[in-house]
């Protein structure tokens, strides 16, 4: 189910776009019309609680909010306040007090002031941060976390839902919404909304849910339970498994009996009586499409028809080759993706590709040539060659085959460590590689 709840239904500012003013029957259309299932009005500096109460219905969930202008020590930013729809008139009286003998032109509010008048009731702070403008500083968003009751969830607000993704990657909790400027767009520039994979039925849920309370999450996939069957994959072996009503992922190593157990998922429903079981395994259309190709023919079959075997033709289809085109898609993802790659140009090696294997032949060549010669060399070292040779002729062979000696071991070290060295270097890069693209969320 998709969320906004980042949502303006009056220009309040006179910097603002006219085109941020709707009637009921447009917010109704736009909103149901992108599926979004919940949606929190946030106007800035200002908390109209009759038309808050007008554009409430039954087709999709209606929270009150408020966008307001917050000081903090050294910085100035926008930060969000959603509250239960439950505790509007509260809420009501809270954003009035705040505002009172202001303008929504000329209102400010300091973070100690506002964490102060929010402490009593139960609310969702989003702050602007990074390059969603105006945001506060690091030191003034740590300064908000350590005064905010725990009554509040705090979330940040980037610029677009791959920030989001990269903060939720680090377990910091985000959210963007669509901050539109022109109901006749919406949801504006934020085309892609942030989709709750778990249904949320009111606020009091979705606020258990972003504080990881641990029985409300067993609640909810619960609720999608299909339920436990037993399978028998292998004749000694017996597995109880849940099942819900989803995408379910079997995890497991090659060979590790997965396509076992999805055969015995799928005769578990087939016996139930359940007509709409679908399957597929790559296995089976590999083995069928050999079995089809698996045939013998001989120039004599042809012959004895009388027949061409139209060798040629069929030469020609196997080596004609299609022409490449790029598909749309690919332009598309291409046009994503320009930023993503943006990021890489400063990290040097980001492109760095290496051998699969790293050539290990001079390496053996050495260890053989040391192996074939290192005994004979011994047995010369403790010969005694008085009757062929000077004592210094003795003394000069044997520091010759020692000096060998230690030049084949010296060979195989240095080529040993050049290898190993090419290898951690390779680790180590692609290590980073992987990093790098994580915390920066390229694909």
């Amino acid at each position: 189910m998709r969320i906004d709840l980042h949502c303006h239904t009056k220009a309040t500012k006179l910097s603002e776009s006219v085109g941020r003013n709707v009637d009921k029957e447009t917010f109704m259309k736009k909103i149901t019309d992108n599926q979004v299932r919940i949606v929190a009005i946030t106007n800035h500096n200002s908390f109209d609680y009759t038309q808050y109460l007008d554009f409430v219905n039954s087709h999709f969930q209606v929270w009150p909010g408020v966008e307001l202008d917050v000081k903090g020590n050294n910085s100035h930013g926008h930060c969000l306040l959603v509250a239960n729809p439950s505790d509007v008139a509260e809420f009501k009286t809270i954003i009035d007090d705040i505002t009172e003998k202001t303008t929504p032109e000329t209102f400010i509010i300091t973070v100690e002031d506002l964490c102060t008048k929010i402490s009593g009731l139960r609310m969702i702070v989003i702050a602007h941060y990074g390059n969603k403008k105006p945001s506060l500083s690091d030191t003034d968003i740590s300064l908000m976390q350590s005064l905010l009751s725990n009554k509040s969830a705090f979330f940040l607000e980037p610029q677009n839902l791959r920030s989001a993704g990269i903060y939720c990657a680090h377990d910091i909790n985000a959210i963007v919404g669509s901050d539109h400027h022109n109901w006749a767009t919406y949801p504006g520039d934020n085309t892609e909304l942030p989709e709750l994979k778990l249904p949320i039925e009111n606020f009091d849920k979705f606020f258990l849910l972003v504080k990881k309370d641990k029985q409300v999450i067993k609640t909810f996939l619960n609720s999608k339970l299909y339920g436990t069957i037993e399978v028998n994959p292998f004749s000694d072996c017996k597995l109880r498994i849940d099942v819900f009503n989803d995408i379910n992922v079997i995890f497991g190593g090659k060979g590790t009996g997965k396509t076992e157990i999805l055969k015995s998922i799928e005769k578990v429903f087939q016996q139930s009586g359940t007509n709409d079981v679908a399957k597929y395994y790559a296995s089976d259309k590999k083995i069928t499409y050999e079995q089809m190709t698996a045939v013998s023919v001989t120039n004599d079959d042809f012959s004895l028809l009388n027949i061409n075997n139209c060798s040629d033709s069929f030469t020609h289809i196997r080596e004609w080759t299609e022409k490449s085109l790029t598909a749309t898609k690919k332009y598309h993802d291409w046009c994503k993706s320009r930023d993503s790659e943006s990021l890489g140009k400063n990290f040097g090696f980001i492109n760095a590709t290496f051998q699969e294997v790293v050539d290990s032949t001079v390496l053996t060549k050495y260890i053989s040539f040391y192996d074939k010669y290192k005994q004979g060399i011994r047995d010369l070292l403790v010969e005694d060659f008085i009757d062929y040779l000077s004592e210094i002729e003795i003394v000069q062979l044997k520091q010759s085959l020692m000096l060998l000696v230690d030049s084949m071991i010296n060979k195989v070290k240095d080529e040993f460590c050049k290898i190993k060295a090419l290898e951690l270097e390779k680790f180590t890069i692609n290590k980073m590689k992987a990093i790098y693209k994580a915390k920066k969320g390229i694909e």
